[in-house]
């Protein structure tokens, strides 16, 4: 009977043993990584709001690894390409390390840039976090349509010539077949002499062209040719636009009228688009005269 309990005894003295072994054996949780000042991992520069060329960004990563921390490595990964940032190799009875990041960024740098950081710990437990770098981009206008040298004969005195245009196509047109036409020119008038019309304009020289079905409108602006000139883009072309008109004309713009100043006119054209118009800098009343135009339109 005493051999029997001994026997016992050694075998539970076994299992004790077996089972703290065991537990011994067990690893803890992978390290972690934590990203100061930017928790997501990620930062997006603005250049034009900093009104600079370069800027610095820094934070810090912190690691944390229960199981000692056997190495740690900070890598940059730029269009591909990866190079190997400075990181201490010592990590001897550490469970935990602070690593501060600084680096300059500049407005021709390529994006994103990719800030890579791993920690392996003692039990080859393995963590990588990512830090994204990106570069805010502004909105691209949408661009706009430029004719230039359009040729205008006025309407008075020469029908089969071409007295109208098509603003968002920069195509002419004659009288006996305006069509898509935006606004013709007519000048040698007693009453309005040199003037842009549109289809709803009272035509008293002649008949206004059956053919003509697009209804637009033109209003006279204080633009001069350089600001029509600076004009490159939609959003700059909006900005520069005036409110709401129903106008069918802008008349006396010869030399000495009361609208001689005006250089540029604006128009919204049947289809909706909007634009402005560069008239010559001088225009007489002439019933033959010949106006050369230029346009800058929505698409």
């Amino acid at each position: 009977m005493k051999k029997i309990k001994l026997f016992a005894l050694l075998l539970l003295a076994g299992a004790t043993v077996f089972t703290s072994c065991k537990k011994d054996e067990e690893t803890g949780p992978a390290p972690t990584l934590t990203f100061s000042n930017y928790p997501a991992g990620s930062y997006e520069i603005d250049f034009a709001t900093l009104g600079a060329t370069t800027f610095d960004l820094s934070f810090v990563v912190s690691v944390t690894a229960e199981e000692e921390i056997s190495a740690f490595t900070a890598k940059k990964t730029v269009g591909g390409t990866t190079t190997n940032l400075t990181a201490p190799a010592d990590f001897s009875g550490k469970t935990s390390y602070s690593y501060s990041y600084l680096g300059t960024f500049t407005e021709t740098d390529v994006y994103p840039v990719s800030l890579v950081f791993t920690c392996t710990d003692k039990a080859d437990q393995v963590t990588t976090k990512t830090f994204t770098v990106t570069k805010k981009t502004g909105t691209t206008p949408n661009p706009i349509n430029t004719f230039t040298g359009i040729s205008l004969t006025s309407a008075y005195s020469a029908p089969t010539a071409a007295e109208y245009v098509a603003a968002i196509t920069g195509v002419t047109y004659n009288h006996t077949a305006a069509g898509a036409a935006s606004f013709g020119f007519v000048s040698g008038g007693a009453t309005n002499g040199a003037t842009i019309f549109t289809k709803g304009f009272d035509f008293t020289l002649s008949s206004v062209p059956a053919t003509w079905n697009n209804q637009s409108y033109v209003k006279e602006t204080n633009l001069d040719a350089a600001a029509f000139d600076a004009i490159t883009d939609e959003d700059a072309l909006l900005a520069a636009f005036p409110a709401a008109f129903t106008q069918t004309k802008v008349n006396t713009l010869q030399d000495g009228a009361a609208n001689a100043g005006v250089t540029v006119i604006a128009f919204i054209d049947g289809s909706g688009k909007k634009g402005f118009a560069k008239l010559p800098a001088s225009m007489d009343n002439t019933a033959g005269q010949v106006i050369s135009i230029s346009i800058k339109v929505q698409q």
